[in-house]
């Protein structure tokens, strides 16, 4: 009963977010706001529907964009794409690549629609053309929350923004091993909490001793980060002076290449391989805090192969060893 009424809410939602940017696009046209002495009319659409100016020009922007993407529009209108979906498709959408961005919103869920649309622009947009979209997108915007703390929104090129959590993850880090991951109250500090008492060291940090290495995946296809991220070849010239850079080669078959070792700790190639192979912790799926496993327990095995090797977070590794009554391997 609760899930059929969620779902009709859903489709009522959905359609109303189809009126709000189509009458949001007219009403930013006419000089309606003007003649009501509104600064703009994205601010007069604020007031009326009590909403932030930003979403409000977001309304008006999706709204204004449709009118020349008739494929877009009418999958929009019919309930066969969100309105998630469609802001990701507006920012490279035209009328000669819609039908192609199209297909890959309804073949994919709202969550992947950014990585996979990322992912056709590099295969179809020019080293120049993605510089262009990449600088043009480029931001930081700051909101003031209602506890009067500020929230900032970062949005860099594939490789700043790389670089950027390298470094503040390698102080997090840091800071841990000393004993700093705790709140003032002396309650445990969340990741969250973690990475912003970081930054506030990144801001103004200039220690060369923390590492900030990339990996960077070369495969048949091209290159791309370890979060899947594609990458034009060009754009490594950027960081090569200010990054440490290492390559990891795939095979044919798009698989890491394989290594092998008798020592209980992991070579840094075998570290990369398992690290493309597993993305994250494989029982929980988080990209955080990760640690080299070994199954069989390098005990038994006195061997280290990636294939006996998996990616766990510090918390599944031990609980993985708690409950089979052993130590962390």
């Amino acid at each position: 009963m609760f899930a059929d009424r969620f779902r009709e809410a859903a489709k009522q939602w959905a359609r109303g977010q189809v009126d709000v940017v189509s009458a949001a696009a007219m009403f930013a046209d006419s000089d309606e706001w003007v003649k009501d002495g509104a600064p703009s009319a994205a601010n007069w659409l604020a007031i009326e529907a009590d909403v932030c100016v930003s979403t409000a020009r977001e309304w008006i922007r999706v709204g204004r964009q449709l009118r020349g993407l008739q494929e877009i529009d009418k999958a929009f209108r019919s309930g066969g794409i969100s309105y998630s979906k469609v802001r990701a498709l507006l920012r490279l959408a035209t009328p000669d690549n819609e039908r192609e961005l199209l297909a890959i919103a309804r073949a994919v869920p709202a969550g992947q629609i950014r990585k996979e649309v990322a992912a056709w622009m590099f295969d179809n947009f020019s080293p120049a053309e993605i510089d262009q979209v990449h600088q043009q997108g480029r931001a930081v915007r700051f909101h003031v929350e209602p506890d009067g703390s500020h929230t900032v929104v970062c949005r860099f090129p594939p490789l700043v923004g790389a670089l950027v959590r390298a470094k503040l993850d390698a102080i997090v880090s840091r800071r841990a091993a000393r004993g700093l991951s705790r709140n003032t109250d002396g309650s445990w500090a969340t990741l969250a909490h973690q990475r912003c008492d970081g930054m506030r060291e990144l801001i103004g940090d200039d220690d060369p001793t923390i590492a900030k290495e990339l990996v960077i995946h070369l495969a048949g296809n091209g290159l791309r980060l370890d979060d899947g991220t594609p990458l034009p070849m060009h754009l490594l010239k950027d960081v090569a002076d200010s990054a440490f850079l290492r390559a990891l080669i795939h095979d044919a078959e798009g698989n890491p290449v394989n290594a092998s070792s008798k020592r209980r700790s992991p070579t840094t190639r075998q570290k990369r391989v398992v690290q493309a192979r597993d993305q994250g912790c494989v029982d929980c799926g988080t990209t955080d805090f990760l640690e080299f496993d070994h199954d069989p327990p390098f005990s038994e095995s006195e061997r280290t192969r990636t294939d006996e090797l998996s990616l766990r977070c510090s918390a599944c590794h031990r609980r993985r060893h708690r409950l089979e009554g052993g130590s962390a391997a």
